[in-house]
């Protein structure tokens, strides 16, 4: 749950290191090996190191505890390999329609990912997706892209891929629902300060009107 920036900084702040390690090992004249052995080391001590302390700063933020946290991360690490297979699949289509189709599924799955990595919390509200929708996802877009490529075109084969087509809608159907009930809360608190501003705004032409009457 990491973003790019934090992710690049550790890995600019771990090489610098590491070659410092490198010279100070060179210069101590010790051997390639060692020396080697200095840069990798230190390389992986200290990129584990500051990744600890990312995540444990990144945790502090939230209002989960370390093992939802660390619950949350392990499922959007399993999220983001089915993410890939989804796109590998729906790329491989040769239909038009069918494209547009997974492409707009893949979209709103990763729309969900993104928002659940931006705020953890947000993962409960969508555990059916990531417990169950999203397998849906990736099974069926991989079935369907495997079957579209088949020269061989009978009844049969028609026949399932209609089906598929149409189960699919229903499947993006359900991921945008999903995709609802993790913005509920911003809705609800965005309706809320609507709500705030437009009593006060009346509160203040009440006011402005009661000074103008006296």
């Amino acid at each position: 749950m990491l973003t790019f920036f934090q992710n690049l900084l550790r890995h600019t702040i771990t090489l610098v290191t590491s070659f410092l390690a490198f010279g100070f090992a060179a210069d101590s004249q010790d051997s390639s090996l060692l020396m080697l052995g200095a840069f990798f080391g230190s390389y992986v001590v200290v990129n584990f190191s500051i990744k600890q302390l990312q995540l444990f700063n990144r945790r502090r933020k939230t209002s989960l505890t370390r093992k939802e946290f660390k619950h949350v991360n392990a499922q959007l690490k399993i999220a983001k390999t089915k993410i890939k297979a989804l796109n590998n699949a729906y790329l491989k289509v040769r239909s038009i329609n069918s494209f547009k189709q997974l492409h707009e599924m893949t979209s709103v799955a990763k729309n969900i990912v993104r928002l659940v990595r931006q705020t953890p919390e947000k993962f409960f509200a969508a555990e059916p997706f990531f417990y169950g929708h999203l397998d849906s996802a990736v099974q069926l877009t991989e079935k369907y892209s495997f079957l579209s490529r088949q020269q061989v075109r009978d009844k049969e084969i028609t026949a399932a891929l209609s089906e598929t087509h149409a189960t699919l809608d229903d499947l993006t159907d359900t991921l945008k629902l999903d995709l609802k009930e993790v913005l509920a809360n911003d809705i609800e608190h965005l309706n809320n300060e609507l709500d705030y501003i437009k009593y006060s705004s009346e509160k203040r032409k009440k006011q402005i009107e009661w000074r103008g009457d006296k």
